[in-house]
């Protein structure tokens, strides 16, 4: 699949890396810009490209940040994919293993306890 950056556009690039063929679980990140653009409007493309690039860093480095961007993660997922995001909220609410009203735990068939239940 190719793309060909229209005037003022700046792409990130994620490519899994591998070795021997098998990938080892990390992703390089590479920017691309197109030829015109005025300067202004690049800059802020290319900071905000910066920072969605440098997040994974920044998150090795302070891993209890990973909570608060999983909120805006959740955030962009219902807007950019409403339908199917509900949907998946639907199956992940009826794949749970127990049913919590208030303080009270509804156990199924498969749910798994540790000791009595």
């Amino acid at each position: 699949m190719g793309y060909t950056l229209k005037d003022g556009e700046v792409a990130i690039i994620l490519k899994p890396v591998y070795e021997d063929g098998v990938w080892i679980g990390e992703l390089s990140t590479g920017m691309v810009l197109s030829d015109h653009q005025e300067e202004l409007p690049i800059r802020h493309c290319l900071n905000i490209a910066l920072t969605m690039a440098s997040a994974p860093m920044f998150l090795e480095d302070f891993p209890d940040a990973e909570e608060d961007f999983e909120y805006y993660r959740h955030t962009l997922l219902k807007e950019i994919f409403p339908d199917q995001y509900k949907e998946a909220e639907k199956e992940l609410a009826e794949s749970k293993e127990y049913d919590k009203k208030g303080n009270v735990l509804t156990l199924k068939a498969w749910t798994k306890t540790e000791g009595n239940a």
